[in-house]
């Protein structure tokens, strides 16, 4: 989350290597984490996402007239 402050930004968690989660899963990550509840984690995983399979998965997000 960012406030608009114009301060450094501070990590607090991250959600996992999944780069593209469900949206539903970001809700859940989300509510916890404002709820003040343990989540995630504290350093960024490394990418466990191919780009071609990320790009796949993006395609279910877009809408062409």
């Amino acid at each position: 989350m960012e406030t608009h402050s114009g301060e450094d930004l501070i990590v607090v968690a991250h959600r996992g290597a999944d780069l593209l989660p469900p949206p539903a899963a970001v809700r859940a990550f989300a509510e916890r984490l404002v709820a003040g509840a343990p989540v995630g984690h504290p350093y960024p995983p490394a990418p466990a996402t191919r780009r071609d399979e990320l790009a796949h998965r993006l395609r279910t997000y877009t809408t062409f007239s």
